[in-house]
């Protein structure tokens, strides 16, 4: 048996649970970067390893290592008699999910039955944020109440990952208009990746416009900026690095939004003040547009956003992507 799941804290809490079997993580920030999702297996893992190495998060090896691992472990598991998916209902996962279920797909299961343990509550947690706020009794607690990925569900979950990947933002959001009910969170995970396009208002992606309204609202320092976001998320989905990254980038463009103080990514974390500029202020007032000020240059599955007139955005009031089909 062979639990999948999404990241180190949950898969450590899942091995002291001792439940039968090996534990396995799939946890590439795939809402980030370049996701060529119909490309060869070899040509994906050497285009996300590169995104990660570039963007800070490993070194190229180390990263292109750890997706050779991953697929490794997911090769082997055929011959098992169980794969357990674990996963909650946030983008981050949603996406971990499409791309192991279409794995499967394409690849085949082999003698294993395929599982899932799939939530977006838990009884007695008030505000669920995910599997890593369980205790070991209550992860064992889900283990019985796993269910079989149906023929169905493979498929809407190919399709969507294949969608992710086109060229052009309309594929993946016309999931809005479908019936995606087989996958009961996917619909609320497309929807938060479509809101990392600039928005129609003032350029800015959904994360980057809750970074600007935490320093504003009075957030004094990298980690409250990010707690704070943290509030705004129905369902949270990133993690300190990918915020870290988002706000750099509005310091570090041609006319910065925020200032770091002090400057430089060898402050630590929880300790990086930070500050909005003049701009700053004025972009969140919808009074400016940071897009056309500052250009874009950014990846969001295969949609490459360039240029200071982004061929597409998100139309916050109406819930659609504007712009070229």
């Amino acid at each position: 048996m062979l639990h999948i799941t999404n990241g180190d804290s949950v898969a450590n809490t899942l091995r002291e649970a001792r439940l039968p079997g090996e534990v396995s993580v799939s946890a590439d920030v795939l809402h980030e970067g370049p996701c060529p999702t119909t490309a060869d297996v070899t040509d994906f893992r050497e285009a996300r390893a590169r995104y990660l190495a570039d963007a800070g998060y490993a070194a190229y090896d180390e990263a292109l290592e750890t997706l050779v691992r991953h697929d490794a472990a997911l090769h082997a598991a055929r011959g098992e008699d169980e794969v357990v998916l674990w996963f909650e209902h946030d983008l981050f996962d949603q996406l971990q999910l499409l791309r192991v279920l279409a794995w499967f797909t394409r690849v085949g299961l082999g003698h294993a039955a395929l599982t899932q343990i799939c939530i977006g509550a838990f009884p007695g947690v008030t505000r669920f944020t995910g599997l890593g706020q369980l205790t070991i009794g209550q992860l064992a607690s889900l283990f019985p109440t796993r269910q079989p990925v149906t023929a169905i569900q493979m498929e809407r979950a190919t399709d969507a990952w294949e969608r992710f990947g086109a060229d052009t933002p309309a594929p993946f959001a016309a999931l809005l208009d479908e019936d995606t009910s087989a996958l009961p969170f996917l619909a609320g995970a497309v929807r938060r990746q479509l809101e990392e396009l600039p928005s129609t208002r003032n350029g800015l992606s959904r994360t980057e416009h809750q970074a600007l309204a935490a320093f504003a609202a009075g957030a004094p320092d990298m980690l409250a900026a990010f707690r704070s976001t943290q509030e705004m998320e129905d369902r949270v989905f990133m993690g300190d690095l990918s915020f870290a990254r988002a706000v750099r980038t509005l310091a570090e463009t041609g006319l910065p939004l925020v200032q770091l103080d002090p400057p430089g990514e060898h402050v630590p974390f929880a300790r990086q003040a930070i500050a909005l500029t003049s701009l700053g202020r004025q972009v969140l007032a919808a009074h400016a547009d940071h897009a056309r000020l500052n250009g874009i240059d950014r990846w969001i599955g295969g949609v490459h956003l360039r240029g200071r007139n982004p061929a597409w955005r998100w139309d916050m009031e109406r819930g659609v992507v504007a712009g070229d089909a």
